[in-house]
């Protein structure tokens, strides 16, 4: 179970890191195919902006021309028209190429060159009416010419160089929209594939998930109905044992009463059956004690001091005979049934007293402090959780730490060679199972012949 749940987070975790690099590979990928087209756009504009240069150079040329054959006003309007926007288209040009110094250079010589070009069509209009065959002769109309070939040279050398970077950026825009292309549509397809299996994993995991959960619900239900049942079977098992046992204790008071002093035998026999009657009557009596201990009332805020004053005072009478001594330190305020705390410390500060050594004054010290569950070598899940440790130290007998973890079972008793069987085996079995109504735990430690500690721990809230 737990690898399934490992494998289907490692997998969703997979599926989001690749979720997020497609979005980030989507648009870095974008941002770069858009810094290609604008490239090619760049490029394309500048082969445009000299095809208009070369159109405007032959519309002012032609215009030149026919001024010159015709003489004809208009034409000299039409070539200053051209002329403007071959400046124009000159200076849109230098803008235009400001990335590439090459084409600055060219530019540069463009304008001057444009600029004799413009000086010498003027000279040309200037000069006298003459045939169009005398004004070719002239210095001016061949510096016109001259330069007119030289614009037409630089546009060319420009023109090819632009459309050789344009064919490149085009070639590279088209080999990485196709690489782009293909990445994505991998990443895609292996997205697709590993969601597809994530969802179906995850479809069976919630089919099992709800069978379990029916199964536990039906467990829980049986077993909920058999701890009613058993609550009522031991109850009843021990109310109707408690009749014959006051019977039996009623019958050796009369026997013992009706026994002649010459018979101490028979009398001590008695006696020590009354003894083991009344031993079975309290042992019956904690039983139904531990079947009633339940978690279902409300808890309260519960100053433990105060429940632990409590218990002392129902002692108070083996206290003074023990002439105990009790160091009660300052204890936590824990969530808790009031009722269950008082019977728990009572139950443990007795064990305390009744298993003292002989001729050793019972000294008991009662401390609290917070710890961590990892602290406390607390199983699994609870190590990360924080706790009250109240612990109950006094000076007895003690006990082998190697035994420790079973006197909290039924029947469990702390019995000694000095003491006989003082104990009944029920009483840590319901301290323990009233720590387990409050979530919290209960350990012993100790050592033989020096003491013994009991350490509750009270779950603290988040």
């Amino acid at each position: 179970m737990q690898f399934r749940q490992r494998l289907l987070i490692s997998g969703f975790i997979v599926s989001f890191v690749l979720v997020a690099a497609l979005a980030v590979l989507s648009f870095v990928q974008t941002d770069k195919l858009w810094q290609r087209v604008s490239q090619a756009e760049h490029a394309y504009q500048v082969v445009n902006s000299i095809s208009q240069l070369n159109y405007e150079l032959l519309a002012t040329d032609k215009a030149v021309f026919r001024f010159l054959s015709l003489h004809d006003s208009t034409h000299h309007k039409v070539f200053v028209q051209s002329a403007s926007h071959l400046q124009t288209e000159i200076a849109a040009l230098k803008i235009l190429t400001e990335d590439n110094p090459e084409h600055q250079v060219h530019v540069q010589q463009l304008q001057g060159d444009a600029t004799l070009y413009f000086s010498a069509c003027h000279s040309l209009f200037e000069k006298p009416v003459g045939t169009l065959f005398n004004l070719i002769q002239t210095t001016e109309f061949m510096e016109m010419q001259a330069r007119r070939d030289e614009i037409r040279s630089l546009l060319s050398k420009m023109s090819e160089t632009e459309g050789r970077i344009l064919r490149v950026r085009t070639a590279e825009r088209e080999d990485y929209l196709r690489t782009t292309t293909k990445m994505m549509r991998t990443l895609s397809v292996i997205f697709g594939v590993l969601t597809i299996l994530l969802f179906s994993t995850l479809l069976r995991e919630f089919g099992k998930r709800l069978f379990l959960q029916g199964e536990l619900q039906e467990k829980l239900h049986e077993l909920q109905q058999s701890k009613q049942e058993m609550e009522h079977i031991a109850y009843a098992t021990s109310h109707d044992l408690q009749e014959p046992l006051r019977k039996i204790q009623i019958l050796l008071d009369k026997w013992l009463l009706q026994l002649p002093s010459q018979k101490p035998e028979e009398a001590d026999v008695a006696r020590r059956v009354m003894q083991s009657a009344q031993r079975m009557q309290a042992l019956v009596g904690e039983l139904m004690l531990l079947s009633s201990l339940n978690a279902d009332a409300t808890r309260k805020h519960c100053p433990l001091k105060l429940y632990m004053e409590a218990a002392v005072s129902h002692l108070e009478e083996r206290v003074n005979q023990s002439q105990a001594r009790i160091h009660l330190g300052i204890l936590p305020v824990v969530m808790g049934y009031p009722d269950q705390l008082v019977l728990l410390f009572r139950n443990l500060l007795d064990n305390s007293l009744k298993f003292s050594r002989k001729g050793i004054i019972p000294e008991l010290q009662i401390l609290s402090h917070e710890a961590t569950g990892k602290e406390m070598n607390l199983p699994g899940k609870h190590q990360s959780q924080r706790y009250y440790c109240v612990s109950i130290q006094d000076n007895g007998i003690g006990i082998d730490n190697d035994q420790a973890h079973k006197i909290f079972g039924i029947f469990r008793s702390l019995n000694s060679p000095q003491l006989g069987s003082e104990g009944h085996g029920a009483g840590l079995a319901i301290c323990r199972r009233i720590m387990a109504n409050h979530n919290g735990f209960i350990q012993a430690q100790g050592t033989p012949n020096e003491g013994a500690t009991i350490k509750l721990f009270f779950p603290i809230p988040a």
